[in-house]
């Protein structure tokens, strides 16, 4: 489900229905005090759509006698170390399928060339000040989400892999209140097995996310709220990762344990993120 507010008349000259976030009529709501003719009104939308689950499942097998050695050397439960790191990888591709969703269904993009155009100034000056019109190519696609009729305000969140945010850590403009020296347990957000890291918030702006998997040379900016008409993205979980159980084989003296999760996604506005691609040309 997704909601909006829509004015019932003519808003700014367009509908009606006609989304209030589109534009804004200071009008729209005049009426002379003596005037008892009908009030122009809001409607609250609410649609829906249905989309389908798919299924993941992992497995993993092993012998009870690696079970009986890695429990008698390092007293670490094998099964319950598999079964962990099974449900770890349904989380991670579940990560990157959203992460490969925003970068092709993004509504803002935008395109910034390592190197200087031809002919420019910037050819005779020093890299970091072609290097810093970065910056001003993140705030630009900013301002683009921050425009969208999808929207109510800017990103509020920043992710790359290393490389791509490299080339932002490198600028004097882009400063990060960092996590990475808080220690695992407390930094709250993230986990050493998850190969992604919130690096802190940038210009006091942006939660700034390195994910060593994401795309590269892509940067996505997104906003992330918890009011519904500013809902971006839907993950819904059909069924949570579920433990499919510890099959022993007395036959085999083998072991198998597996997990599953059944998920669906969907994109629900579209102008709430923005994808700057990086050149090198």
């Amino acid at each position: 489900h997704s909601l909006s507010y829509e004015a019932d008349s003519a808003y700014d000259g367009v509908g009606p229905p006609a989304p209030f976030n589109a534009a804004i009529d200071p009008d729209y709501a005049d009426i002379a005090d003596d005037d008892c003719s009908t009030a122009k009104g809001a409607d609250l939308k609410i649609t829906s759509e249905t989309i389908t689950a798919k299924t993941k499942r992992l497995k993993a097998k092993f012998s009870v006698a690696a079970e009986q050695d890695l429990q008698s050397q390092y007293r670490i439960g094998l099964a319950d170390r598999l079964r962990s790191f099974l449900a770890l990888e349904l989380q991670r591709e579940i990560q990157q399928t959203i992460l490969v969703d925003i970068i092709n269904n993004a509504g803002n993009a935008a395109n910034w060339n390592s190197n200087p155009p031809a002919g420019s100034v910037y050819e005779n000056l020093d890299p970091k000040v072609w290097q810093s019109t970065l910056y001003d190519a993140l705030q630009s696609l900013d301002a683009d989400i921050f425009s969208s009729t999808d929207g109510y305000r800017g990103a509020n969140w920043i992710s790359g892999n290393p490389a791509a945010l490299l080339y932002l850590e490198e600028l004097r403009s882009f400063s990060i209140n960092t996590n990475e020296m808080v220690p695992r347990d407390r930094a709250g957000e993230s986990d050493i097995d998850m190969y992604s890291n919130l690096m802190g918030t940038a210009n006091g702006r942006w939660k700034v996310w390195k994910l060593p998997f994401q795309t590269g040379d892509k940067i996505i900016l997104g906003t992330k709220s918890d009011a519904p008409q500013e809902t971006a993205y839907i993950h819904g979980t059909y069924v949570p990762i579920s433990d499919l159980g510890t099959f022993r084989n007395p036959s085999t003296a083998c072991v198998e344990v597996g997990v599953m999760t059944r998920v669906a996604d969907k994109m629900i506005r579209p102008g709430l993120f923005g994808v700057l691609t990086l050149t090198h040309v």
